[in-house]
């Protein structure tokens, strides 16, 4: 009958597709699924905003790093830029040193030097302490860009890394 093929069609179709209802821990479940496809984790994300459970650091983390995965590093940025606004497009939630890192991560593969150096300083100039990793990615994203660019020996540059990460401790 048409309601037996259009219930299993139904169902045919939930078991395909992660479920959109949450629970206070399958939203945490559900983007970690999707981590790789960076629309559907900002989609996961504008449904918890609008419908909840609230988006915490945890969940805004995750769809940063799917953005990032896929060199959608504007869009990681955006994302970055909306975290702490509060009302229509904002999510009330607060960068941390992670949130960051990811991004500083992200841009790494678009040899945007430049743009990790400014992540750097505008981590500090939230109250945030830095991690070895902030540095150290940071440094690993102008290596490969100069090594990129310039075809500078990466030898000579990771001799300077070297000596930076001594003077940090």
């Amino acid at each position: 009958s048409a309601s037996a093929s259009a219930s299993a069609a139904a169902a045919a179709s939930a078991a395909a597709a992660p479920s959109l209802s949450f629970s206070s821990d399958s939203h945490r479940v559900a983007v970690e699924e999707v981590l790789l496809d960076w629309k559907y984790a900002l989609s996961v994300l504008r449904h918890l905003q609008n419908q909840g459970p609230r988006p915490d650091t945890f969940v805004c983390n995750s769809a940063l790093a799917a953005c990032g995965a896929a060199s959608h590093w504007r869009a990681a940025l955006e994302l970055l830029q909306a975290m702490p606004r509060s009302g229509q497009g904002g999510f009330e939630v607060q960068p941390t040193t992670i949130t960051f890192n990811i991004l500083i991560t992200a841009v790494r593969q678009c040899l945007l030097w430049a743009l990790s150096l400014s992540l750097l300083a505008c981590l500090r100039s939230q109250g945030l302490r830095p991690s070895a990793a902030s540095y150290n990615t940071a440094l690993a994203n102008c290596e490969t860009a100069c090594t990129a660019s310039a075809g500078i020996d990466a030898a000579a540059l990771g001799a300077g890394r070297d000596a930076w990460q001594a003077v940090l401790g």
